[in-house]
């Protein structure tokens, strides 16, 4: 548990690669460590390697849990495999050990490479790899989202057998310390401030926006619906769903809000929730993390929902006066228009 672990110490080692720092650590162990459901519990295993001076070599945090095995694969064979999903949920599922969680994104792993003996260190969790594999019998062990031109690390791992995947692009923000839209607006390029003015600002007006701490209970239920929107159409990252207590425990925590984005009446068809997009946002020290997003897909496309949230959860970490914004997985490219750096990663 990460309550074994010092905040302070935890949270200088990883607390600002994404939304993975002690309390968010804590809160998805709230939430997954004794789930009632079997495919939606977690075993969370946490690994520090200390030198003889108790100098912090190496740190991350491992899961062992539930996987689609089509995570990754053509959105054509998750399409297939989804049609036996809504009769066995289990199909085509593997228990997976892997470094970070189904729902984090970032580096997961600290390592001192000025340390003369990090390559020990890398060893010793090999080896401990293996033995957690076993413990947790689990049919695969995947290391995360490591740099694709870390290559000294890759060969390290290729030489302890493993096999090389690509994964989808990490997308950050790196400076958030415009004072103005304006100024933001001119620290992107010619091509994407036009889009942001085309795509996005155009439509600012058709929306109520709105930035809560917790959700009525109705409007969570919406929320809910909207993100199972998202879940059952993102196939070419075809994670799992998460179960709807996940969302009823931010509503809970202080270090999550929600953006939500209601159309204006005279755009919506008939007696239709106005609300068609929310951002699930959490926050660290220094970082604003956007983890899950939902979308009405009947409004989406014609008044560009998705491009809204990005916008928008940028503007929202200038206000809170963070340092960075981590934007998560996919959609790299359009990510980019709004001044992410994006980092290929690999698996």
């Amino acid at each position: 548990s990460i309550q074994k672990i010092d905040q302070n110490e935890w949270n200088s080692w990883l607390g600002e690669r994404g939304a993975f720092d002690w309390n968010a650590m804590n809160f998805y162990e709230e939430v997954f460590a004794k789930h009632s459901i079997p495919r939606y519990r977690w075993d969370f295993m946490y690994l520090v390697v200390r030198d003889a001076q108790q100098k912090v070599v190496l740190a991350t945090f491992f899961t062992a849990a539930q996987w689609k095995d089509d995570v990754l694969a053509a959105a054509s064979v998750s399409e297939k495999a989804e049609e036996v999903r809504k009769i066995n949920p289990d199909y085509l599922t593997s228990r997976v050990l892997s470094m970070g969680s189904l729902i984090t994104d970032g580096e997961h792993m600290f390592l001192n490479k000025m340390h003369p003996q990090y390559g020990e260190a890398l060893k010793m969790m090999s080896a401990t790899v293996e033995l957690l594999k076993e413990k947790h019998q689990c049919n695969t062990v995947m290391l995360r989202d490591i740099a694709v031109d870390d290559e000294e690390l890759n060969r390290v791992f290729h030489a302890q057998g493993f096999l090389q995947i690509t994964l989808p692009e990490s997308a950050v923000i790196h400076s958030v310390d415009w004072q103005s839209r304006a100024e933001y607006l001119e620290r992107l390029s010619a091509k994407s401030r036009s889009h942001v003015r085309k795509d996005v600002l155009r439509y600012e007006s058709n929306f109520d926006i709105e930035i809560k701490d917790t959700l009525e209970a109705e409007e969570l239920l919406r929320a809910y619906h909207l993100y199972q929107q998202v879940s059952n159409h993102n196939l070419a990252f075809n994670n799992v769903e998460f179960p709807f207590q996940l969302f009823e425990c931010m509503n809970d925590n202080p270090n999550w809000e929600f953006l939500l984005f209601r159309l204006k009446r005279e755009y919506l068809e008939s007696d239709d929730d106005s609300l068609v997009g929310i951002a699930f946002t959490y926050k660290t020290a220094e970082s604003y993390c956007g983890v899950l997003l939902g979308m009405d897909y009947q409004y989406s496309r014609d008044y560009k929902v998705y491009k809204q949230i990005l916008f928008q959860a940028t503007m929202r970490a200038q206000v809170l006066e963070k340092k960075r914004v981590h934007l998560g997985l996919t959609s790299g490219q359009e990510k980019k228009k709004y001044g992410a750096t994006l980092t290929p990663r690999v698996g």
